[in-house]
């Protein structure tokens, strides 16, 4: 039976062993086994109902929680905060009751056993089986001798389990004696196995099945029949009128008016029982089945056709559902994003099939090119946090070097789409047109053209006209990964071809640069505005240092990978501080919060900013300018200070190819440019340390000529992404009452960063020569987004233009080994971090820099995002500008275009 319908040759059996070994390699390589359990983390109970406070220093905490399927508990950990020994009672009284409020589990601690900021584990006497839905409840309380309910430790974490079958992480947090619970379960999920299993047999199907390879046969005898019938048709036909005829005649001679009526209504009736009769036979004879279905469908080559038709015409909404259907991004797009982004797939699918004139062939090749980078953007929005952009291409070797220290995996539920795109694929085969009809060259040219010049016009209307932006398909400038949420990733992408290239400012000549430059050198911007009235510290309270008097010190300028300060910007507990020394410096020391314009990664574009003194806000939405804007000759902090009589040196222990730095540091003019080549046997932590970047600093400070001042520009990179790397740490940094796996190696990786710059500047601290360093962050971590709504106390889809630049916010610290004075707490924007360095160095500002700092008297702040006003309130950009702030921002847009992009500065700037 079974070789009725299905071929099993060598060819056949090969295609399916491939297929199948391959779609399993990739499931065990992303997912692990089907049968694994799986975890997920969710809210359990309810903060309003934890009573605690009775009374002053008596205390209990009482706390209901529920779970959404069957749960067994046999082990929990309570994780407790800073709290005194005298301030609390003796012993820990810990009750569970069930929903009928009966005590299921009961333990009794000692306090003496508990030590603050850490874990102490519970392992149960017996598991509890809370069922689905069941409210249940905590109940702590703490005694002592003389009080019944004495004050509680403070408690941060609680309850880790153990359970048989499901594997549940209970997570009791107290802010301010208030008692939140999250847990963690693990389960095995029996859908994707089921429908993996399906895949397989569909794949069986599709490779085996033998009854498609019959479809010539059947043709052949259903053409045959029909010939048959068209012939009996025809005979029968023709009896029929010689036999009308005869008897018509002789019923002209033999027969009444009546007997002829009674003749014809004889003849009706014999007529109606002898089809009904054919009726009855047709039905017996054709009954409809599954197989005469097929076989029908495979007779009738018009069907086969339609198929092919269909398949090409459905295969770009086909790729798009599935690759959204794993971004889980389906039900958040808009509702023009669907026909709009089948309408660009079509299209491009069409100049395939316009090239390659197979209809089989050119949807194969739009699959395997559009899906892989649909993936790609998957992998790049769980290591970074941000989605995949046009510029992204050329950071491509870039990200190679970081590759490995990133892991990719899928949940089962999202990579049962892989299987699926593969049978989709293999269906897409096996309705190929085997043969291709002959055709004269001008028929094939027209065939030819016809789809390109089709696809080609569509995309055109698509990109040039404003239809898109009419049906509300627009990108969303300061939130990238809700943009491709909404837009799905392959329209996203689509948008944002719109940023490869700078657009001229609207009034841009080079007359007005002029202009702006004139007006500039004439403005005494030197002196600081009246502050009294101002409700921040930034850029403009700082005047030009004169303690030195004229005499030039050393500069070094470090770009500290990822460096964050999370407690500069919301609440959050460690059992250490991870930026301890840094906190510590006061003296000679001006710190606080930087605002880059990029999260999670695009380094360079921070590099950017601080390095000439511009903004990204004027620049393409997603670009990067060092892979796609540099030029032969680039005005930056490095080349003013060459004018200057100082050595250049820049210093990155990575490859000297990521983002296209070498040619980017020959156009800022740096006599040399340090990579990972010049390390010699260097210490790693995680990557090169930053220890070690500074240990080459002060290598080449000794090395250095004497009779020259000298700049060091450093990017390290220790604290890069990829933190799944599980470090063995000497002084791990964990957030208190938390697990989150990332979150904490970033921390212990920042600790050791904060170790190595005290290295240096102790060091510093004994050299004679007046030197001065300026350390800031490129951009915060890419880490769990759970984490910065606790530090934010806010969900991620409730945060406004304050919370988010907080994502944006960076520290930075100025020192120097002379006076420069003391400053914390002050902000700038990325852009102005340039002036604040040559002001502490005495260094008089170049007219470029001198506009920029008239812009900060007004704008204090500003990055991609929008900008911060001198009550530190955030605003976005457009329609709530006043008319300086706009006047402002125009001008500067003009004078960056004039001094970055412009193509003729000889004629703008001179020789």
């Amino acid at each position: 039976m079974l070789y009725r319908y299905f071929r099993f040759n060598k060819k056949r059996v090969v295609v399916f062993a491939i297929l199948l070994i391959i779609i399993l390699s990739i499931q065990v390589f992303l997912t692990g086994s089907l049968m694994s359990e799986q975890s997920v983390t969710t809210e359990a109970g309810n903060t309003n109902s934890a009573v605690i406070g009775i009374i002053d220093n008596e205390e209990i905490i009482r706390q209901k929680f529920s779970f959404n399927r069957k749960v067994v508990l046999s082990r929990f950990v309570l994780s407790f905060g800073s709290f005194e020994r005298n301030d609390v009672g003796d012993t820990l009284h810990i009750q569970m009751t069930d929903g009928n409020n009966n005590i299921v589990y009961n333990t009794d601690i000692s306090v003496d056993k508990i030590k603050a900021n850490q874990d102490y584990p519970i392992k149960m006497d017996n598991t509890v089986t809370i069922p689905k839905g069941v409210t249940c409840c905590i109940r702590i309380t703490c005694s002592s001798k003389e009080n019944s309910y004495a004050a509680i430790p403070t408690l941060n974490t609680t309850n880790r389990t153990n359970p048989n079958t499901y594997m549940s992480t209970l997570k009791m947090q107290t802010h301010a004696k208030s008692l939140n619970i999250r847990y963690t379960y693990r389960f095995r999920q029996v859908y994707p196995l089921i429908v993996m299993l399906i895949e397989i047999l569909i794949l069986f199907v599709l490779c085996f099945e033998h009854i498609s390879d019959m479809a010539a046969v059947y043709r052949k005898r259903y053409l045959r029949e029909l010939k048959k019938k068209k012939q009996h048709e025809n005979t029968a036909g023709n009896g029929e009128q010689k036999n009308d005829k005869t008897k018509s005649q002789d019923a002209k001679i033999k027969y009444s008016k009546k007997a002829m009526f009674d003749k014809e209504k004889d003849k009706k009736k014999k007529a109606y029982i002898k089809k009904h009769n054919k009726k009855q036979e047709y039905g017996k004879k054709h009954t409809f089945s599954v197989k005469g279905i097929v076989k029908w469908c495979l007779a009738h080559k018009k069907f086969i056709v339609i198929v092919r038709k269909a398949a090409f015409v459905l295969n770009p909404l086909i790729v798009f559902l599935m690759l959204e259907s794993m971004n889980g991004s389906l039900e958040l797009m808009r509702p023009g994003v669907w026909p709009f982004t089948w309408l660009l797939l079509f299209s491009i699918e069409l100049l395939i099939y316009g090239i390659c004139r197979r209809a089989s062939l050119s949807m194969l090749i739009l699959n395997f090119v559009m899906f892989p980078i649909g993936l790609a953007n998957l992998f790049i929005m769980n290591v970074r946090g941000t989605p995949f952009l046009p510029a992204d291409i050329l950071g491509v070797a870039t990200a190679t070097e970081v590759a490995d220290h990133y892991t990719f995996s899928l949940s089962p539920a999202q990579f049962i789409i892989v299987p699926a795109f593969f049978i989709w694929n293999l269906f897409v085969f096996r309705i190929a047109i085997k043969k291709q009809p002959k055709e004269t060259l001008k028929i094939n040219i027209i065939r030819r053209a016809v789809p390109v010049f089709a696809g080609m016009i569509l995309i055109g209307i698509m990109y040039n006209t404003p239809i898109l932006e009419a049906c509300k398909i627009t990108d969303d400038v300061w939130n990238k990964v809700g943009s491709c949420q909404k837009n799905g990733f392959y329209m996203n992408y689509f948008i944002n071809l719109h940023y490869l290239k700078v657009s001229k400012p609207a009034g841009y000549s080079q007359e007005k640069a002029k202009k702006i430059i004139a007006e500039t050198k004439k403005d005494n911007i030197t002196s600081v505005e009246e502050t009294s009235s101002r409700k921040v510290i930034s850029n403009s309270d700082f005047k030009t240092n004169t303690t030195l008097n004229g005499k030039k010190p050393n500069i070094i300028y470090i770009m500290n990978e990822s460096l964050a300060d999370f407690s500069k910007i919301g609440k959050v507990n460690y059992n250490r501080d991870p930026l301890e020394f840094i906190h510590s410096m006061k003296d000679n020391t001006i710190s606080g919060l930087d605002y880059v314009s990029v999260f999670g990664a695009g380094t360079s574009n921070s590099e950017f900013e601080a390095m000439t003194g511009n903004t990204m806000k004027f620049f393409p939405s997603g670009c990067n300018v060092y892979q796609q804007f540099m030029h032969d000759s680039t005005y930056s902090i490095s080349q003013y200070l060459k004018t200057l009589g100082y050595d250049c040196d820049a210093v990155h222990p990575s490859s000297a190819k990521n983002w296209n730095r070498i040619a980017t540091y020959n156009s800022m003019k740096f006599d040399k440019f340090i990579s990972i080549d010049d390390f010699k046997n260097p210490e790693y932590i995680r990557y090169i340390s930053d220890k070690e970047s500074y240990k080459k600093l002060i290598e080449l400070y000794n090395k250095r000529d004497k009779s020259k001042p000298l700049f060091l520009f450093n990017v390290t990179i220790q604290n890069h992404g990829g933190y799944l790397t599980n470090t063995n740490w000497k002084e791990p940094v964990e957030v208190e009452g938390k697990y989150y796996t990332e979150t904490n190696e970033y921390l212990s990786s920042t600790k050791e960063s904060d170790n190595a710059f005290k290295y240096l500047i102790d060091y510093f601290k004994k050299q004679d020569e007046p030197t001065i360093i300026c350390m800031f962050g490129d951009h915060q971590p890419s880490i769990e987004t759970e984490f910065y709504e606790e530090l934010l106390g806010k969900r991620q889809d409730e945060w406004e233009i304050s919370d988010i630049q907080k994502r944006y916010a960076t520290p930075f610290v100025l020192w120097a080994n002379y006076d420069i004075g003391s400053a914390s707490d002050v902000v700038i924007g990325n852009n102005t971090l340039e002036n604040m360095l040559l002001k502490a160095a005495g260094i008089e500002l170049p007219t470029y820099n001198k506009y920029v700092e008239k812009v900060s008297q007004t704008i204090p702040v500003m990055n991609v995002n929008g900008y911060m006003d001198n009550d530190g309130n955030w605003h976005n950009y457009g329609s709530d500008e006043p008319d300086n702030i706009k006047k402002l921002l125009d001008d500067y847009d003009i004078l960056q275009y004039g001094y970055y992009s412009d193509t003729d500065k000889e004629k703008l700037f001179g020789k």
